[in-house]
């Protein structure tokens, strides 16, 4: 009933805006008029999964969502009837689900403009035609902790974003994350980790700050959008181009130390990497084993500090590997055996970014 309530007001505070100008709108908007921009194609077996994973999310209510699907037509896809079948599968299981949400919609794009152009007129139609001042923005496999709509609104409500050079908000995480789909985790080693950032409550409040964006999710703000940054990301490999743009202005992006969000998808058949690449030519894998709603939601957030020891945020995760390895490693003590981390803090870090950071991630740093 309340979320019912919320989700009406929501849209008849839509109508003002779209109707009425004022600075005493504008700041009742600022909380109020955001959105959530999906990139769907012909993923038909991820597609209900990530319907329900969406609706489970807290604070729902607060947020806009739309589906935005590239065309098939002229795709590298087209000539394959699997594929357009697909095509229409996702559209149709979209449809089907839409009764589910208080606002949402399936945009349809009328050309196909690939995965960054895809983006781009996603955002911008979330911005500029619904009139949105804040959006996050995610690709068809990646899936969202539950508790993740209370980090974006965090950084968007502290007004994070007009800071100079921060730019973005991301939900993934460089940590917490084995980079190889073959190796997850023993459930007692998992268990340790747990253990460990719970007792550490510092490590799940923790952000930090890169110089880099993450393709698959991000957030960041009209304001901001409608600059140069909506053609950048919107260019063929417009995520690459961007993040050279990143580094060149000294922009940051937000990433949470715990992640909240995780991308299932590089090596999927139907997947942009894939068709262009093959599986064995993807480089970037991923493989996230925890979302920050196994913990507390906390009510605030503190940057990581500029000391802080990063290798205790990598984990051994082998299939041979023991708790003890683990904690080990958490702990950032120096093991006494011949596999051992390096002694050092500095030589401790590096080996453990060289070893656990993916390689798109080593490109662009």
């Amino acid at each position: 009933m309340v979320k019912s309530l919320l989700s009406y007001y929501n849209n008849i505070i839509r109508i003002i805006y779209n109707n009425i100008s004022g600075t005493i709108y504008y700041y009742i908007l600022l909380y109020i008029m955001k959105s959530i921009v999906i990139a769907v194609f012909i993923k038909e077996d991820l597609i209900q999964k990530q319907i329900d994973n969406i609706l489970q999310l807290e604070k729902l209510e607060e947020y806009q969502i739309i589906f935005i699907q590239d065309n098939i037509k002229n795709s590298i896809k087209y000539n394959n009837p699997d594929c357009k079948l697909k095509w229409e599968n996702v559209k149709k299981i979209i449809r089907t689900n839409l009764h589910k949400f208080s606002n949402c919609e399936l945009y349809q794009l009328d050309n196909n403009y690939h995965p960054s152009g895809t983006c781009q007129r996603g955002l911008d139609y979330a911005f500029n035609t619904k009139k949105n001042l804040f959006s996050i923005f995610l690709e068809d496999d990646v899936f969202l902790a539950k508790n993740a709509l209370h980090w974006f609104n965090y950084f968007y409500s502290n007004n994070m974003l007009s800071w100079n050079k921060y730019k973005f908000i991301t939900a993934e995480s460089i940590f917490y994350d084995t980079q190889n789909m073959d190796i997850t985790p023993k459930k007692e080693i998992l268990n340790q980790i747990k253990a460990e950032i719970s007792k550490n409550n510092y490590q799940k409040y923790y952000y930090e700050i890169n110089n880099f964006l993450t393709s698959s999710i991000f957030a960041t703000t009209k304001e901001i959008w409608n600059t140069d940054i909506r053609k950048i990301r919107g260019s063929m490999n417009g995520e690459c181009t961007l993040n050279d743009v990143i580094q060149k202005n000294k922009w940051k992006s937000i990433f949470p130390v715990v992640p909240f969000a995780k991308d299932i998808g590089m090596t999927h058949d139907d997947g942009w990497s894939v068709a262009w690449n093959g599986k064995n030519g993807v480089r970037e894998i991923k493989n996230t084993y925890l979302l920050s709603d196994e913990f507390e939601t906390p009510d605030e957030y503190i940057i990581l500090p500029e000391n802080f020891d990063k290798s205790v945020l990598y984990h051994h995760l082998n299939q041979d590997s023991s708790i003890t390895e683990v904690i080990t490693a958490i702990n950032g003590n120096r093991a006494e055996d011949a596999t051992a981390a390096p002694a050092t803090k500095e030589a401790n870090e590096a080996a453990a970014a060289e070893k656990f950071i993916s390689p798109i991630f080593n490109q662009i740093k």
